[in-house]
């Protein structure tokens, strides 16, 4: 009898985690990956062309002391400053909902001697376009409090 309510229990989980649901979760985070490396790949290439690609057309970006920045192209020019610098970013968790996925994670900027100099965390929001995932919503802050006039 065990057996049997065994075998019924485990059928059902994996059943559970095969589920449509659980593969399109997956290709969320497939997509909030490669959208990712994207941006870090065009950090690298100091390409803000290539920055800007992984942002919806009318997303807001949020960054931390400053005004919001609108549209894939005011984006692109606000990442100029971060163009070369080592960033890194560790994403983690990603929800779905509908064409919406929400990304919560931490950010590491490096130094000139390779070590981290600032850090932080993050919330993205990307939405579904077609069979990628782009940045809508993006803001982020730093850990440490900002210096002291």
């Amino acid at each position: 009898m065990h057996r049997a309510i065994f075998a019924v229990v485990a059928t059902l989980f994996l059943a559970a985690a095969a589920s449509p649901g659980a593969a399109l979760a997956s290709d969320a985070r497939k997509g909030v990956d490669a959208g990712n490396a994207r941006i870090l790949a065009g950090l690298a290439a100091k390409d803000t062309a290539a920055i800007g690609a992984a942002y919806t057309e009318d997303a807001v970006m949020y960054p931390p002391g400053a005004p919001a920045v609108s549209g894939r192209k005011a984006i692109a020019e606000a990442w100029k400053p971060m163009l070369g610098l080592p960033l890194s970013l560790k994403t983690v968790e990603v929800k779905k909902s509908g064409d919406f996925a929400v990304e919560t994670g931490t950010w590491t900027l490096a130094g000139p001697d390779g070590k981290p100099a600032d850090d932080g965390k993050y919330i993205v929001v990307w939405k579904r376009a077609g069979k990628s995932w782009l940045v809508w919503r993006d803001i982020w802050n730093g850990n440490h409090p900002p210096p002291k006039p």
